[in-house]
């Protein structure tokens, strides 16, 4: 008796973990695409910049040049994720043909990797482009800024993904707190 209702509970383990799996895996390239947007795009790097502006006391010229740094730098992002995105178009319908080109294959894998490197680069452009307008100490602050800022954006997206609505559950706008 207690044989079964081990196998049983394994397979329901089993069962519950490869629901989850795929869950996860279908909304993983949803919340990826709604990311991506030029609509959702914007509004993020409005909440950004609002709290920026809000977390290092910036205005007038210092301002103006914070943002012409990181415009910059969001346009180079946005051109990169679309390449990217691209890239792996390309390569899912190079790799599902009967007999794929081996050689076109390797090449859009070249791609991908150079383009996630450069990807990888954006943070430390970031901190290398804010040199002269900010402090070390404000750089390390960006630094952390901008990981509580990817972390609540995350948030935001998932919870979007799952069908909560911070806005509907809290009854504010779903503007990260700045610490």
């Amino acid at each position: 008796m207690k044989r079964t209702t081990g196998r049983r509970c394994k397979s329901c383990i089993l069962l519950i973990m490869a629901g989850l799996f795929l869950a996860g895996w279908l909304t993983g390239p949803a919340l990826a695409e709604e990311q991506d947007s030029p609509a959702v795009m914007d509004r993020i790097i409005t909440i950004r910049n609002w709290k920026l502006m809000k977390e290092f006391n910036l205005r007038g010229e210092k301002a103006q040049e914070v943002f012409a740094v990181l415009d910059e730098i969001d346009a180079r992002r946005a051109r990169l994720i679309r390449k990217r995105r691209q890239v792996l178009q390309r390569l899912r319908k190079e790799s599902s043909r009967l007999d794929p080109d081996e050689d076109r294959l390797a090449e859009l894998i070249s791609t991908y990797l150079e383009v996630m490197e450069e990807l990888a680069a954006i943070p430390a452009s970031e901190l290398a482009g804010l040199e002269g307008i900010f402090s070390v100490r404000d750089r390390a602050r960006f630094l952390l800024f901008s990981q509580d800022m990817a972390r609540e954006i995350r948030r935001i997206m998932q919870n979007r993904a799952d069908g909560r609505h911070p806005r509907k559950e809290r009854g504010r706008p779903s503007v990260p707190e700045s610490r």
